[in-house]
This record gives C-alpha cells, sequence and structure tokens, in this order.
C-alpha cells in the first residue's frame, strides 16, 4: 500500500500508476511505477531512510517500511528515477518451496 500511495501522490491528475508483477526462477518480481515528478539523483539514496519525505506531507515512514518487510522476507527492494521521468520501484521476492518454509501461519497438526 505505501508504495501505491507514493506513486498516487506523486503523478498529477492525468498521470499513470502502473502495477506489474511476474514469476521468475528466482521468484515473484512487482514493480510500481509511476509517470511522476520523479526524485533527483541527489536525493535517491536517502529515499529508504525513516522520517526523509520529498513531500511536505506525511511520515517519511513509507519506503523505509517497506524496505524492512521485504528485506525481512530474504527480498529486495530497488527504486530508480529521475526527475520529470518517474518513479520504478521493484520488489524481488524469492521463491518459498512447496509446502517449505514459515509463511506466518500455523499449521495444524
Amino acid at each position: 500500500m505505501n508504495l501505491l500511495e507514493n506513486a498516487r501522490a506523486a503523478i498529477r491528475q492525468e498521470g499513470t500508476v502502473r502495477v506489474e508483477v511476474a514469476r521468475n526462477r528466482a521468484g515473484l518480481v512487482m514493480r510500481v511505477q509511476d509517470d511522476g515528478s520523479g526524485i533527483s539523483a541527489e536525493l535517491l539514496p536517502r529515499v529508504f531512510e525513516p522520517h526523509f519525505s520529498t513531500r511536505s506531507t506525511g511520515t517519511g515512514l513509507g519506503l523505509a517500511i517497506v524496505r524492512r518487510l521485504v528485506e525481512s522476507w530474504g527480498g529486495l527492494v530497488t527504486i530508480d528515477s529521475a526527475p520529470g521521468r518517474g518513479t520504478t520501484v521493484t520488489v524481488h521476492l524469492r521463491s518459498w518451496p512447496e509446502g517449505g518454509g514459515d509463511r506466518g501461519g500455523s499449521q495444524a497438526s
């Protein structure tokens, strides 16, 4: 939700947010792409820092939370952006073997 909210906030009224999900040999890849204002190269390294924001509203915790969750699941989050071109956030999640791994639920015995 944080990725979608960031993308929505970055676009103008006629802008576009695209979500793509694909499966590959390593797992799942999800991209959230907007054609909004983009983020400058100087600010890009800081976007995952807690309380950092390029907007005047919000807490600046959204991307920090996304990164922490995804990495705790063994995944990776990357971001590509440029002013006037928009932003793409890519989430890579590894595959779990069928019937293996702890997915946060309990199994009946």
